[in-house]
């Protein structure tokens, strides 16, 4: 549904949701990570989600006009951004309907991407950047 808004590049990758009444079963309550318990009741998992894998980074943060303490990025010494309000140069082509900044903590989508979203009454949408 996004990449008919505007293509991107993007890998998608199959994911299960475990009912939080087993959580204690299929995640390891020190590491976090997945146990190897087999879930076979289909009422206790969703098969039907993918995480979202944004492949091509987008150089468009302004680093001059985006300040951080007052101070342009460029200047402050720091390699990420987190909640700060960034300032952006418009790439050639525009912008595609996800994307990332490798300076951000998070994805970026354009506006017509979010109204595709809202139009589809999509609900849950996690979106967390991976390098």
């Amino acid at each position: 549904m996004l990449e008919s808004v505007n293509p991107f590049a993007c890998r998608l990758i199959p994911t299960v949701i475990y009912s939080e009444r087993i959580k204690h079963l299929v995640q390891d309550p020190d590491t976090g990570r997945r146990t190897w318990y087999q879930v076979q009741d289909p009422s206790l998992r969703n098969d039907d989600f993918v995480i979202l894998q944004v492949l091509n980074p987008v150089d468009c943060l302004d680093r001059e006009a985006t300040l951080v303490n007052g101070v342009p990025f460029s200047q402050s010494g720091k390699k990420r951004l987190g909640r700060e309000v960034a300032e952006h140069l418009e790439p050639e082509g525009g912008f595609p309907s996800v994307f990332f900044v490798p300076e951000l903590l998070y994805y970026c989508f354009s506006e017509e991407a979010k109204r595709a979203c809202d139009s589809a009454d999509l609900k849950g949408l996690l979106w967390r950047a991976q390098r």
